[in-house]
């Protein structure tokens, strides 16, 4: 039907509730959001009357017995993903959760083939593939790959130092008001041991963004962990794809901008994907190809369209659900990522 709207529910608006997702749904033609649910009663209130919500609910069971609510867009501390998201695949509701997708492959696993037992979209947001640039990048690099222009893909080198991520990006509504925060349970794999939970919330928690992203871009997109250097809150990861070696290194630093970039380095030249500040709404990722193939050596930027990758994210998930593409970053194609970072906390070094 063309006039059909996707009915959308709301499981959380704290900060990246509102400011990263529920603006974004709010303001899609093609979707209502008809219903949240939030345990702070003052804040489901304001944050209803802010947005147009006609519906709140106390609690996530409430909000998954409305028959309006088509989809879930759950924004909560990434270990309740998998508790919580069972109970929305159960329903019979899709589901968009943040990043990451969840802490152990078995959990990962089961979520996929419950969203396929019961016939719904499953999707987990890693927006940077959604990024216009990104989009770009991806297309470039898998054409070099085609064409063998720049010669064999020799190794891809990416890092990530953080720095000023929210960029201005405003102030959600707010409350006061005493309330207990959900429980959280914690969920690890079985051989990351109590003294290194820690190190695997900030791998997975950081990382996984550029673990996908180097799926994403990279021809074939599946990974091999080679090794892993834990050094406090820096680390290096070495993995391969075939022939190709992968580097990713990082560490949170005090820096005015956003420090991120992803490198495809063929033996002719390279690609350079600089993402930006996740909540910055007004930058794309920078992409550069350099050709050094004599006498002529060049260097060009390609320029993307401005446009945010949580708002184009949110009108993907829309899309899938009216009977579009799927989404980007599925389920079933996150499970791959789940699995390589638990395989670094097997075969890492922490010193």
């Amino acid at each position: 039907m063309a006039d059909r709207k996707a009915g959308i529910g709301f499981l959380g608006t704290g900060f990246m509730g509102q400011l990263a997702h529920l603006t974004n749904y709010a303001d899609n033609p093609d979707c209502r959001v008809v219903a949240l649910a939030e345990i702070r009663p003052k804040l489901a209130r304001a944050v209803a009357e802010h947005y147009g919500v006609q519906k709140v609910y106390a609690n996530h069971h409430d909000l998954l017995a409305d028959p309006e609510v088509e989809a879930v867009v759950c924004s909560q501390p990434f270990h309740n993903n998998y508790p919580l998201g069972k109970q929305v695949l159960a329903a019979g509701k899709s589901l968009i959760t943040e990043k990451p997708m969840v802490t152990r492959l078995d959990e990962g696993q089961e979520l996929v083939a419950l969203a396929k037992q019961k016939g719904v979209i499953y999707a987990v947001g890693l927006m940077k593939r959604y990024d216009p640039g990104v989009q770009i990048a991806r297309q470039t690099i898998q054409a070099f790959v085609q064409s063998s222009e720049l010669g064999p893909l020799r190794m891809v080198d990416a890092y990530c130092y953080t720095g000023d991520w929210l960029q201005n990006a405003g102030r959600p509504v707010l409350t006061e008001e005493e309330a207990k925060a959900p429980p959280v349970i914690n969920r690890y794999p079985d051989h990351v041991p109590p003294e290194r939970q820690e190190a695997y919330d900030y791998l997975i928690n950081v990382f996984a963004h550029n673990v996908n992203l180097i799926r994403y871009l990279l021809p074939g997109g599946h990974m091999n962990v080679v090794h892993g250097l834990f050094f406090g809150q820096a680390l290096s990861l070495n993995l391969s794809s075939g022939k190709v070696v992968i580097s990713l290194r990082g560490t949170p630093v005090n820096y005015h901008d956003w420090n991120e970039e992803t490198r495809f380095v063929f033996e002719k030249g390279h690609v350079r994907v600089r993402t930006p500040a996740p909540m910055n709404r007004q930058a794309v990722a920078q992409v550069t190809i350099y050709r050094a193939i004599p006498p002529v050596r060049e260097e060009r930027e390609l320029f993307a369209e401005v446009d945010w990758g949580f708002r184009r994210q949110a009108r993907g998930f829309v899309a899938a659900l009216l009977g579009g593409a799927a989404p980007l970053a599925t389920g079933e194609d996150c499970l791959e990522d789940v699995a390589i970072l638990e395989d670094v906390m097997r075969k890492a070094t922490f010193a």
